[in-house]
């Protein structure tokens, strides 16, 4: 298995793609939005890995680490989303919508609508989370 600075080093590759991309003020390439969501699915799935490793969940939770955006759940209620469940909506969504601009967010749309119907994660809180969680 990979050590967890490795997989860090994959995490930042990726927001390396993400955070571009999500700042840009019109997307006119069909392929670097193609790049953008596989990216945002492996930085989900490496995240849950570090966190397994690494208890970072709770470390965030235990200190009040601030939401990272918000999900909406199938009754309509509205929760603020952390880490865990970020990446649980990062690695099970069916699609990314994103918002671009200085304060990027992608909008996640599930496969299945029964527990939750959308999750919004803004990117810029999600670089700084990487900055202060990753090894």
């Amino acid at each position: 298995m990979h050590k967890p600075q490795e997989i860090a080093r994959i995490v930042r590759r990726n927001l390396d793609v993400v955070l571009p991309f999500g700042q840009q003020s019109a997307v006119t390439d069909g392929d670097t939005e193609v790049e953008a969501d596989r990216a945002l699915i492996e930085i989900g799935t490496d995240l849950r890995l570090l966190d397994d490793m690494l208890g970072i969940a709770e470390q965030l939770k235990a200190s009040g680490y601030p939401p990272l955006g918000f999900v909406l759940q199938a009754d309509g209620e509205r929760l603020d989303l952390h880490f865990r469940d970020m990446t649980n909506k990062l690695m099970h969504a069916r699609r990314f919508d994103w918002r671009h601009g200085d304060c990027p967010v992608v909008v996640c749309t599930p496969s299945r609508m029964d527990r939750w119907q959308s999750a919004e994660v803004v990117l810029n809180a999600l670089a700084t989370l990487c900055d202060h969680v990753l090894p």
